[in-house]
């Protein structure tokens, strides 16, 4: 039964759909990963420090763009209601860039400092509005299903940042990292206008009474998806940052790029399975519904013990071989994270249902208890003078349990029902790859 469900995921459009988003996410995360090869010898350490303050800011902000209507764009059966919540959703996201704008207005005029002396002050507000926009008009791709779209979006992208950070560094523009961030924004807007060419059809469609009605309609999505995906945004980097307080610069470089090494093929992968799985999720009754998840799922976890094995294989000494011979500790750590970012793989694309079927308010919770769970756990270990090896395994325990819970919660609201059969491969397949984990890392 389940190697026909494989077959079947293999010679249906969805898969065409997934490869299709996931190439043109791992060209487009390729490109600046090679790039930066280059531009590390024409921009000072300073230049990537105003860029990290930039880009942090940046995400932390656009958690608030669109009211996070944008990800119900692909609700509404009638189209004149996805229409009425792009234009929802653009006029809270040039609400945010004018908020934001006066807000470093205001703080250079009255010389307050963290606002005077923040890099590209000005820009900001253009990059969050670039990004809102880049939000929605992909959501609006992925209602119509213009996977091509939204690749060649994400590409064009990677490339026009590359190539105005490279053109700015030749010509020693020290702000030129953070001006091709702004270029690379505006550049994927333009292939996405370019090929819908929506500016016409939301006008005619424009009505204040209908976007009152769908702001309600939808009201959980600001109220409890912006709320979880900032708690998502700081449970992601808060930990990097208490850890940094505790243990030395060393260590914190080695967990940086594990996780960066780790999180390329597992994020982007996964969020490419899940905008298709939300589409299909949102108009498809329970049942088929159902049936997707159940194959999705078996195909992200053939992919990610495939991903599990070569990594507990090749352990530090692959790491050394590809990154330089002081990486070697890289490779171990990520041993330590791998089950938990197995669990992620496999989860990450399924918990779209959430949104699917409007259970924003669960996935709020799930996201609050992660973020206490992970924090707790970095605060008590680092405060009792553990190594740091073990604070990670400590972290990445919690984060195999919170993996676990939150698929138990996606299992109830699908409503799937697995035989006792069915129940007992999944565990002993856990339990399977479990021990052999503690077997590695107790080597």
């Amino acid at each position: 039964m389940q190697l026909k469900g494989l077959r079947q995921i293999g010679k249906s459009e969805i898969v065409r759909n997934v490869a299709t988003l996931s190439v043109g996410s791992v060209v487009s995360q390729l490109i600046p990963v090679l790039m930066s090869f280059v531009l590390a010898r024409l921009y000072a350490p300073q230049d990537y420090g105003d860029l990290g303050v930039f880009v942090n800011c940046a995400g932390i902000l656009t958690v608030f763009s669109c009211g996070r209507y944008e990800y119900a764009i692909v609700r509404p059966q009638r189209e004149v209601d996805a229409l009425n919540l792009m234009a929802l959703s653009g006029m809270i996201a040039v609400g945010v860039s004018l908020l934001t704008f006066a807000v470093f207005a205001v703080g250079t005029a009255l010389k307050v400092a963290p606002l005077a002396q923040f890099p590209c002050k000005y820009g900001l507000p253009l990059v969050l509005l670039f990004m809102a926009v880049f939000q929605i008009l992909g959501n609006y791709a992925n209602r119509c299903e213009k996977y091509r779209i939204l690749t060649a979006s994400n590409i064009v992208r990677s490339v026009v940042q590359a190539l105005t950070r490279l053109g700015l560094g030749v010509l020693q523009v020290g702000t030129g990292l953070i001006t091709g961030c702004m270029a690379g924004w505006a550049g994927g807007c333009a292939v996405y206008a370019a090929q819908a060419r929506l500016s016409g059809a939301v006008r005619r469609c424009f009505s204040w009474k209908r976007i009152g009605e769908l702001a309600v309609r939808y009201k959980d999505f600001p109220r409890y998806l912006m709320t979880g995906n900032l708690l998502s945004a700081l449970s992601n980097n808060l930990p990097v940052l208490i850890l940094a307080a505790f243990y030395s610069k060393e260590s914190i470089g080695y967990f940086s790029m594990a996780l960066a090494v780790l999180y390329l093929p597992v994020m982007y992968v996964g969020v490419a399975i899940g905008q298709v799985f939300y589409k299909k999720a949102s108009a498809w009754q329970i049942e088929s519904t159902n049936r997707l998840a159940g194959r999705f799922f078996l195909f992200s976890a053939v992919l990610a013990i495939l991903m599990f094995s070569v990594l507990l294989a090749g352990g530090p000494s692959m790491f050394r071989f590809l990154l330089g011979e002081h990486w070697g500790t890289v490779g171990l750590y990520s041993i330590y994270l791998s089950p938990w970012l197995m669990l992620v793989f496999c989860i990450l694309p399924l918990g779209w249902i959430f949104d699917a079927r409007d259970r924003q308010k669960t996935e709020m919770g799930l996201k609050l208890l992660s973020f206490i769970v992970r924090i707790a756990v970095v605060l008590a270990g680092s405060y009792c003078g553990l190594s740091f090896a073990a604070v990670l395994l400590l972290y990445s325990a919690s984060g195999v349990g919170l993996c676990l819970l939150e698929g138990y919660f996606i299992y109830k609201t699908l409503q799937m029902k697995a035989d006792v059969r069915q129940k007992t491969i999944f565990f002993v397949c856990l339990a399977a790859v479990l021990a052999v984990w503690v077997f590695r890392v107790c080597r």
